[in-house]
């Protein structure tokens, strides 16, 4: 349902900026490459999709009642096909991400399954000066995994497309395309059943 994406360049850390009129964000993008492992260190997405996911035993089991503290990591494919996490996604409500020092009981591993064809061209010039180039802005399909972070188990799987997307006004010097991302209202929806569950 899913087919791997072919492999793509790499983002990187230098950055060029929004054509005429572009302001620069202050900072980084959440669009660093910082391996396979989850923002709590102690969990790890699977690098194929519906791969197996080693169990976290320091994490407190999914049981008991709702909500459960739940964490986003967001995949992506790297050269070979084979996905690496980038930095953490805050989109999930934040009465569902942990607490300081609270491990998740939930991950949600999402994945950037499929892309289609072009909706938008985005003009970016370097930040030192130089001639603006498009870069697409692409439709693109997800599938989301969500494990219990004390066992490793999957305890659901579902797909969305993506449905919002504009040009961002800065974007690594590397990227040769950007994709539409998920709306967060309907990725709650999905997730909902799941994280505010009495198990």
């Amino acid at each position: 349902m899913f087919p791997t994406l072919p492999p793509s360049t790499y983002r990187r850390r230098r950055w060029i900026a929004a054509g005429v009129g572009g302001a620069v964000l202050a900072g980084g993008m959440a669009y660093l490459a910082v391996g396979p492992l989850g923002g709590s260190g102690h969990f790890s997405c699977p690098r194929v999709i519906g791969g197996a996911a080693p169990p976290s035993p320091r994490a407190d089991p999914y049981a008991g009642p709702g909500p459960h503290p739940a964490e986003l990591h967001v995949l992506e494919p790297d050269e070979d096909g084979r996905y690496l996490r980038l930095e953490d996604d805050t989109a999930l409500p934040p009465e569902w991400r942990p607490e300081e020092g609270e491990r998740p009981r939930l991950v949600v591993c999402r994945y950037l399954a499929e892309v289609g064809p072009t909706v938008t061209e985005c003009d970016y010039a370097p930040l030192g000066g130089g001639r603006a180039s498009p870069v697409p802005l692409v439709d693109a399909t997800y599938a989301f995994r969500v494990y219990a972070a004390h066992t490793g188990a999957l305890v659901a799987s579902f797909g969305l497309p993506g449905t919002e997307g504009e040009c961002p006004s800065q974007i690594p010097e590397s990227s040769t395309r950007l994709e539409r991302t998920v709306a967060p209202d309907e990725m709650a929806d999905r997730l909902r059943p799941v994280v505010e569950a009495d198990v």
